[in-house]
């Protein structure tokens, strides 16, 4: 089940751009600053966290299935990640839906000093943060250990209750230095 979100209308805002890579296709288009804006509102709903979200210039199809690689940086920490986002739907030239495709964390290293927890501390976390949501599943991380740090943003595997697969997007939020709090959304 993937985390399919609707989005306002898009404002008119100036933003620095960088470099994106995109699908081609014919037909309508959008621009990525526009895409960008979407896509940081997605953001926000899922994290919590008011990220600056770059997906560079040009345009991208206004289609169903087109994606966008973005640069998104937690402007309060300078953390950072490569996130694909992608149209899940569209009602109208204004109105659409964006998912979630990937994330990739772009932070540092692993000798960044960030303190570390094992992963089944943060899948207990996560499966709870679902159960919030009405969604009962078991949550497994690929990594052994999580680096601790405000919203470090990743991608876990689901196993639901009826025995189906899917991935949810799981963030560390509210770290103080001792304590964090993790929300955790389903990818569809």
């Amino acid at each position: 089940m993937k985390t399919v979100l609707p989005v306002a209308t898009v404002a008119a805002l100036a933003l620095g751009l960088s470099g994106c890579a995109f699908l081609p296709g014919a037909g309508p288009s959008i621009t990525l600053d526009a895409f960008e804006l979407e896509a940081e509102s997605l953001a926000l709903d899922l994290t919590g966290v008011a990220a600056d979200v770059e997906c560079g210039s040009g345009s991208i199809p206004f289609e169903v299935g087109s994606e966008a690689e973005c640069a998104m940086t937690d402007p309060n920490s300078d953390d950072a990640a490569t996130v694909v986002f992608g149209i899940a739907a569209i009602r109208s030239s204004d109105d659409f839906d964006l998912e979630v495709l990937d994330v990739v964390d772009t932070s540092g290293d692993p000798s960044s000093g960030h303190p570390t927890v094992p992963s089944s501390e943060i899948e207990e976390l996560a499966a709870g943060s679902l159960e919030q949501q009405g969604v009962i599943a078991a949550v497994l991380c690929e990594a052994t250990e999580i680096e601790i740090f405000e919203d470090n943003t990743f991608r876990c595997g689901l196993v639901f209750e009826d025995g189906g697969f899917g991935e949810a997007v799981v963030s560390i939020i509210d770290f103080d230095g001792s304590s964090y709090s993790v929300v955790a959304a389903v990818v569809e």
